[in-house]
């Protein structure tokens, strides 16, 4: 999981670097990995909660 995390954000860092892509490019894909990250938090903080437990 460390190497997927460290590679979505690496490789268009790199690409960026390179001069491959552009910056809308570079902050289009750094942000849709915040806002998944985002969403996976609220999921697992959800799934804490006694009262939003299925069981």
């Amino acid at each position: 999981m460390v190497g997927t995390v460290v590679g979505s954000i690496a490789i268009p860092a790199i690409l960026k670097h390179a001069d491959v892509i552009g910056w809308g490019a570079l902050i289009m894909v750094l942000s849709s990995f915040f806002i998944f990250m985002s969403a996976v938090l609220c999921t697992v903080q959800m799934n804490n909660e006694d009262e939003y437990s299925m069981f």
